[in-house]
């Protein structure tokens, strides 16, 4: 089922996206993926970037050569991104049903940075990375931690958006999904994949209700690959 509020919501967040997450620290995400999955790219290579928003990450990884086809829920989020990546394939879709893509179909890196937490069901997401991925490719994520006795991230899935911008109604909350690390580890197992590298870092930090204080958001980043014993 298509979540109508959360694309409602990233249609109307598109136009303030890039200024909210400007500077340093106020979204590391993109980042902390493109930290993790550069030394592994080389100039050339098929890049699938799910959830490309306005681009971020995407466009990072073509100034490192690489050529990016992306999807996103949103259709406003693409109009930004296509202004800044016109050579690069960038479509509309759901990252949790099955893509429809076009050439290339199978990619030698696929990257989600900061949308899983967005999505239920994430066996589907990992079954579009089981079928787009190219045998001997990476997968990188960054993901929202479940971190239990957390006030702000203990609960593995929690209302999320309302309020986050003034410009944006109230009303357009949705829930935000947590997973752990051995969460992580099932998921992709279960398409053959095995996390290879992970690290921990603040996100960007949430405004308390009705208060001057922030509390740090936690992501973890996981770059994966296929077992060993499956290469055999």
């Amino acid at each position: 089922m298509v979540n109508t509020v959360l694309i409602d919501y990233n249609d109307k967040l598109a136009p303030l996206y890039d200024e909210a997450t400007a500077g340093k620290g106020a979204w590391r995400a993109p980042e902390e993926t493109v930290k993790l999955v550069v030394p592994f790219a080389v100039p050339g290579c098929d890049v699938l970037d799910l959830g490309v928003g306005t681009g971020h990450v995407a466009i990072a990884m073509r100034d490192y050569g690489c050529h990016v086809t992306g999807v996103d829920i949103s259709m406003r989020m693409l109009e930004i991104a296509r202004k800044k990546l016109p050579k690069s394939q960038l479509l509309h879709g759901d990252i949790a049903q099955p893509l429809r893509l076009t050439k290339p179909q199978h990619f030698d890196i696929i990257l989600a940075s900061g949308v899983l937490e967005f999505v239920k069901d994430a066996d589907a997401v990992m079954r579009n990375i089981n079928s787009h991925l190219r045998n001997g490719g990476i997968v990188c994520m960054a993901y929202e931690e479940l971190i239990p006795g957390s006030r702000v991230q203990g609960s593995p899935f929690s209302p999320r958006g309302a309020g986050f911008y003034t410009e944006i109604p109230r009303e357009l909350s949705f829930l935000v999904y947590r997973r752990t690390l051995p969460e992580m580890r099932t998921l992709l197992g279960n398409i053959g994949l095995e996390i290879v590298r992970s690290t921990i870092f603040e996100a960007y930090r949430l405004q308390r209700r009705n208060s001057r204080e922030s509390e740090p958001v936690i992501y973890r980043a996981i770059l994966a690959c296929r077992s060993l014993h499956k290469r055999h």
